[in-house]
């Protein structure tokens, strides 16, 4: 309001203790120098920008202040889930088209730079842990390697003894054209099974039993089992010689096969494990908009006009739907009251008399009491005298038979037109050659005697 800005304060570091298990709020207070003053329950110190306050549990490091002297802020340290609800109120995170594989952050809050600042940490927050989780997986698969080369190298050292002892017993045996060709398919279908075993063991952590790519795995090897089955087939229709050297053969280029792709795929995690990228890429850093996306003063003038439209209809409808006034003259006939007259209002009477009313939300009008025209005598054709005269021809007949001849004037609310009335029916009865006789019984704020001319000296 006085054109001054908002006071800034950076912290490097706030611990404050709970109190009976709730959070502790506390009062700085900015001081000259470079000083502030830090009040709270049972807490009071001073402290220095750039140094660190500790006292009673509390620590402090206030690393700039851009405020005047006297300027005061709230501190409060908020728990971790408070801070993370609070985080996920004002975070949104939305694809930016379908199966784009784009994410778009947008956070909202006060300050620009704290905003841009906090959610390109949360971007960047994101990349790390993505190559975490990448670096985990291929450290994961390594091991399994590193586990599996001892025996599969064991595996191998015995398959070729095996086979280097068996040729020996017979005289170094080879194998016929027939053979050989069995042999290497048979290698090669073991090959692709060791290698669907690799592949299913990395699957394994990331999809179910029940994903495509999983099943996939699974229908593949049923079809390499059924091959081996029939190679297997056709080496037991082979002589014995030849299906024991073919089996021997078989296990070690196997054996060779295998161990040969866990040293390769060794050295691969190795690499990529130590040159992790992940797969998650940061197109854009955080821009704050140059204009404030709320308050929007505008949008909010137009809707505070709207509902005060609406208000004010609804306040006129619920008062004329409770309203128990008369409106109607027939309303009175129903009553079983006589109506001797309907007295029109008169414009030109009203637009000399009336005042601009105080109160812009009261209904009463206020008018004048003194200078006020005599409609009798200043305009004896207006619509209001002509009614006066009706209910005067209407007052005769009725009080033909009265036992006296006394008319009392009287309304329910303060300037309902008693004054204005009584005297016009007055002035015209006297028009006519009646004796009248006027008693203004107003006795406190009776103003008769300025329509009349007359002065007021006995009341």
């Amino acid at each position: 309001l006085q054109g001054r800005e908002q006071g800034k304060i950076t912290l490097g570091e706030l611990q404050i203790p709970q109190v009976e298990g709730k959070a502790q709020e506390l009062t700085l207070t900015v001081q000259e120098a470079g000083k502030y003053h830090l009040t709270g329950e049972n807490i009071e110190a001073d402290g220095q920008v750039g140094k660190t306050l500790v006292t009673q549990g509390i620590v402090l490091l206030v690393t700039s202040i851009e405020a005047e002297p006297g300027t005061q802020f709230s501190l409060k340290s908020l728990t971790r889930l408070e801070t993370i609800n609070a985080l996920k109120k004002r975070l949104t995170v939305a694809e930016s088209e379908k199966q784009s594989g784009i994410v778009t952050l947008t956070l909202t809050g006060e300050d620009p730079d704290s905003i841009a600042r906090v959610l390109n940490a949360i971007a960047e927050n994101y990349l790390q842990q993505n190559i975490a989780r990448q670096e985990a997986q291929d450290s994961r698969s390594l091991d399994f390697l590193q586990a599996q080369l001892p025996k599969i190298s064991a595996d191998l050292d015995q398959a070729e003894a095996r086979l280097n002892a068996y040729r020996a017993q017979r005289d170094s045996v080879d194998l016929s054209l027939e053979a050989k060709s069995v042999l290497d398919q048979v290698v090669n279908v073991e090959n692709q099974l060791n290698e669907l075993t690799f592949r299913e063991a990395e699957i394994s952590q990331l999809f179910k039993k029940s994903h495509p790519t999983y099943r996939a795995l699974h229908e593949k090897r049923q079809t390499l089992e059924r091959e081996r089955e029939r190679l297997n087939n056709r080496v037991s229709a082979m002589p014995s010689t030849q299906q024991e050297i073919l089996r021997l053969s078989r296990d070690v280029e196997s054996g060779r096969t295998i161990y040969l792709q866990l040293l390769t795929r060794q050295q691969e995690l190795n690499i990529s494990r130590s040159s992790a990228v992940g797969n998650v890429r940061i197109i854009d850093e955080a821009v704050t908009l140059p204009d404030p996306i709320k308050p929007r003063k505008a949008l909010i003038i137009v809707l505070g006009a709207l509902f005060g439209l609406m208000l004010s209809m609804g306040t006129v409808l619920v008062r004329q739907a409770f309203k128990r006034g008369i409106t109607l003259s027939e309303q009175l006939e129903a009553q079983g009251m006589p109506v001797l007259a309907t007295l029109p209002r008169s414009q030109w009477l009203w637009s000399k008399t009336q005042l601009r009313r105080k109160n812009p939300f009261s209904r009463r009008w206020k008018h004048k009491t003194s200078d006020v025209p005599f409609l009798p005598v200043d305009r004896p054709a207006d619509m209001f005298v002509e009614a006066v005269r009706g209910l005067r021809t209407s007052l005769h007949f009725t009080m033909m038979e009265a036992e006296n001849r006394i008319v009392m004037i009287s309304g329910p609310t303060q300037d309902c037109g008693k004054t204005l009335v009584a005297t016009n029916l007055a002035a015209i009865a006297g028009q006519s050659g009646q004796r009248v006789l006027f008693i203004d019984a107003d006795m406190r704020q009776g103003y008769v005697h300025n329509i009349f001319g007359l002065e007021n000296r006995h009341g």
